[in-house]
């Protein structure tokens, strides 16, 4: 099992390829909020998922923050960490960007 400096295991190419190109393709369905007074009632105050990640020239990592479902359940309230605006996402990127550390890693087969 490969490790990186801190000795936990490294995410696999394929896998990282998976959630990068679910990054690069988010679809924002649609602007709720442009400046929300109450992240609570998105589900962003204390966001259930948090996905951090960097593009080419980046110097900080950015943060893809997702909340509760809407109503109807076809999509997911979020915002990224550098933005004030509460947008909508469809809520079947959840399974995709939904991932610990451990569950995009390599693991051992034998």
């Amino acid at each position: 099992m490969e490790a990186d400096g801190a000795g936990a295991p490294r995410p696999t190419k394929p896998k990282l390829s998976g959630l990068a190109n679910t990054l690069a393709t988010v679809d924002v369905v649609r602007i709720v909020d442009e400046n929300p007074t109450n992240l609570n009632d998105y589900g962003l105050s204390n966001a259930r998922i948090a996905v951090a990640f960097k593009a080419e020239g980046d110097k900080d990592y950015r943060r893809l923050l997702l909340g509760e479902k809407t109503p109807t359940g076809s999509d997911l309230f979020a915002r990224r960490n550098d933005e004030k605006k509460v947008f909508l996402i469809p809520a079947f990127q959840e399974a995709t960007l939904n991932k610990s550390r451990r569950s995009i890693c390599a693991t051992r087969t034998s």
